[in-house]
């Protein structure tokens, strides 16, 4: 089935299937994702890697490029726009921004606060989309490992709060690459940017615990692994990837759709070996 010439790492660098330089490549698949979502509440919740995820998805839904949310020139223009919709990355307006059924909410480490699952429980959602914690506990490398395993079990415990009728999708996080400020020296942590230089063996650990114990405590969990997705070669400073956004969402519409995997590699045929062989349950690294 994968047969396709081009590298996933040459269609990223020419720009995404759906937008290329600014200009539609093609849409052929765009009302078939809108489809799959019609009718569907989606809360997206963590930082803003994920804030990403809100308006890439806002954009898909209304099939706009001319939004200032996902391509504006540079990553200081497109931020400040998505921080101005959503009121920055601020607790006081986590629920700032929602959209064509689809709502975003900033949540950063404190993922046992009553407000959070409060909002799950009562915000009638279809699918929650979420990642959150990991990035801070790598900051703690003494001790890091007993902070993960307590955040999982809360997470966890959380997650089985959710009312039956929502799925739940757990976005691994994404590696924190050596760019620019934060370019990372052998012994000497991401410089600039206060991250250690094990950041990211902490990370692929993290992700393998956190994925498996959410899968196997609740079967309504799915696993987002986006890391076979992403490159450090297309991130835009060192934690933000926005560029490689639409590949994420379409790895999320997959799996919620399945019927849609041989349409959106038939449009995008650099994600078939990751949407139909390497993105299993348990595939996590």
């Amino acid at each position: 089935m994968c047969d396709s010439q081009e590298t996933l790492a040459a269609a990223q660098s020419r720009g995404s299937c759906f937008w290329s330089a600014g200009q539609p490549a093609d849409l052929a698949l765009v009302p078939e994702l809108q489809q799959c979502l019609q009718g569907k509440k989606v809360y997206v919740v963590g930082t803003s890697v994920s804030r990403n995820w809100y308006f890439q998805i806002l954009q898909l839904m209304s099939a706009n490029d001319t939004s200032p949310w996902m391509r504006s020139p540079g990553k200081a223009s497109y931020r400040a726009a998505q921080k101005a919709a959503c009121g920055g990355g601020v607790e006081s307006s986590r629920d700032a921004c929602k959209e064509l059924g689809v709502a975003f909410r900033w949540q950063n480490q404190n993922i046992h606060d009553d407000d959070l699952a409060e909002a799950l429980r009562s915000g009638g959602y279809d699918i929650v989309i979420a990642n959150m914690g990991l990035g801070n506990i790598v900051h703690h490398p003494r001790d890091w490992a007993g902070r993960l395993m307590q955040h999982g079990k809360k997470l966890a415990a959380l997650v089985a709060t959710l009312p039956s009728s929502t799925r739940f999708y757990w976005r691994t996080t994404t590696h924190i690459c050596p760019h620019g400020r934060c370019e990372n020296k052998q012994g000497e942590g991401f410089r600039g940017c206060g991250v250690p230089a094990q950041a990211n063996d902490m990370i692929d650990m993290g992700n393998i615990v956190l994925s498996h114990l959410l899968l196997q405590r609740d079967p309504r969990v799915k696993l987002l692994n986006v890391m076979p997705l992403t490159n450090c070669s297309h991130y835009e400073d060192h934690v933000h990837h926005p560029h490689l956004t639409i590949d994420h969402v379409l790895l999320f519409l997959s799996k919620e759709c399945p019927q849609l995997t041989e349409r959106i590699v038939e449009v995008c045929p650099h994600l078939c070996e990751t949407l139909t062989q390497g993105m299993s349950q348990h595939a996590v690294v």
